[in-house]
């Protein structure tokens, strides 16, 4: 972040917002394995993004957590959130655990300690990350990295947003995309000084 700040230029161009510009809020659903993955998008006097996960592992459980965008916040409270682990996520095995760390040090994937949070079993009280690495925002980091997710899938709408509140529940990549696809269709935002 250093590094690129140091790299900022400022431009000539006005820069466009977009804002959301119908008068009720909007929700977008799906079901998703029984449960209901969905967003609202409403109109709010700040950018915001609002996140809810829940996964029955006890170490993650429900984590909520609601972000005003700008610069500073974003470097304070969501730049270092890690997710957890891919694959395998949530090992039961400790054996297959300990080998998928070890392969990671030898080069085989990229997941590590440093780069993922790690969770050994569904029942575990902590994620398995070593002290040196630890967990980051009292362990709703979690939450936090979705919020990044959902971040850069606003980046690729190609828009700044102000006045706008997306509140997302359990989504994820795909879902994302294809609802914002949809608010976009169907004339949801509008350009905003």
């Amino acid at each position: 972040m250093k590094a690129l700040e140091e790299e900022v230029v400022q431009q000539a161009a006005q820069r466009t917002h977009w804002k959301y510009s119908k008068k009720d809020q909007i929700i977008i659903s799906e079901e998703h394995l029984g449960k209901p993955d969905f967003m609202t998008v409403s109109s709010k006097e700040e950018f915001s993004i609002q996140y809810h996960a829940y996964y029955p592992h006890l170490v993650l459980g429900h984590q909520n957590f609601r972000l005003c965008v700008c610069k500073e916040n974003y470097k304070e409270q969501i730049m270092n959130a890690r997710a957890p682990t891919l694959f395998p996520v949530f090992m039961r095995n400790e054996f297959i655990y300990s080998l998928f760390l070890a392969l990671g040090k030898k080069g085989f994937h990229g997941v590590n300690e440093e780069n993922y949070l790690l969770v050994a079993s569904q029942n575990s009280s902590r994620y398995s990350n070593s002290k040196e690495f630890g967990v980051l925002y009292g362990g709703n980091e979690f939450v936090r990295h979705k919020i990044l997710d959902v971040m850069g899938t606003l980046a690729l709408t190609g828009r700044q947003f102000k006045d706008t509140c997306f509140n997302f529940n359990m989504t994820g990549h795909k879902f994302d995309i294809n609802a914002l696809k949809y608010l976009f269709n169907i004339g949801a935002f509008e350009k905003s000084e």
